[in-house]
This record gives C-alpha cells, structure tokens and sequence, in this order.
C-alpha cells in the first residue's frame, strides 16, 4: 500500500510539472514595443486638398516584442495583423476594427492576443483604445507616410499594453 501511494506522489508530482510547462493562451497582462507597416485604400488619404476619405480600408502588420503575463509570464514577440476601416485625411483620422497578435514567447508559452481596436490619428500622433477579451488595450503611436499625394502608405511605431 505505502508503494503504491509513494508511485502515485510521483505521477501526481510529474502531472503538477507538467502542468505548469504547458504552454498558455490567455494573458490577463501584456506591454510591448509594436513596430510594422501598413496600408489605406482604396483610394489612401488625399494631397494638399485635405479632402477625406471615408470608408477607407486600413490594414497594419507588425511585430510586438514585450512581456506578457498571464498564468504564467513570459517574454517574446507575436505578429500582429490589424484590418479595419476608417475615415482618414492628410490631418486626421479615426475608424476602428481588429487586431490580433500571434506568436510563442522565449519560454515556449503560446502567446495569442485577439483585440477590438479604435484608432484616432492627429497628424502623426495614433492613440488606440480597445479591448482584448476582459483586458482594456491602450496605446501610443507615431504614423509616419511613406508615400504622399496621395498616402496609401505608412510606417507605426509605438508601445501598447493591456490591463
């Protein structure tokens, strides 16, 4: 009997390790440095004129490298793809849509993020707002064009996190 107990402490310890090196999805934390680039359509954002362009699409694929806590913590970097709609101008813009962050930290925890983003734009200034599951998703960007008259092109670089 005290043989079979002890046989059965060791699977219930190798279980408990087990568990605890499984990878984990759900991070109830994450910050990170997001760097990418992306487009907007169809027609992109008008010259001189200002005009605006309403319903616009607008997509961003970048790279997040940060720390991501969850139940466990973990540090790396996921892809991130953003595809939304907006109205944008040379000055300003705003829309909304999704965004998800996909990846696998340097612990080998699976690192998958799925968010609602708002985005507003003045000049080069982004501020996102959103949420990723329960987390609230704050965040700060510069918008650099990397085409002109019109801008269908852009560069973002900046820091987000979630609660």
């Amino acid at each position: 009997m005290k043989r079979l107990a002890s046989k059965l402490g060791v699977v219930a310890i190798i279980i408990s390790a087990m568990a605890m090196l499984a990878p984990t999805t759900a991070y109830a934390a994450a910050a990170g440095v997001i760097t990418g680039s992306g487009t907007i359509g169809p027609n992109g954002v008008p010259g001189p004129t200002g005009g605006t362009v309403t319903n616009s699409d607008v997509r961003f694929n970048g790279t997040a490298t940060g720390v991501f806590v969850g139940a466990t913590a973990d540090a790396g970097s996921c892809a991130i793809s953003f595809s939304g709609s907006g109205s944008d101008s040379t000055a300003v813009g705003s829309g909304s849509g999704s965004a998800s962050c996909n990846g696998t930290g340097v612990l080998g925890n699976s690192i998958s993020l799925n968010c609602s983003v708002n985005y507003t734009r003045v000049g080069v200034t982004v501020i996102i707002t959103g949420s990723c599951g329960a987390s609230v998703l704050v965040g700060v960007f510069v918008f650099i064009p990397t085409t002109v008259n019109p801008t269908t092109s852009y560069q973002l670089v900046g820091t987000a996190a979630t609660s």
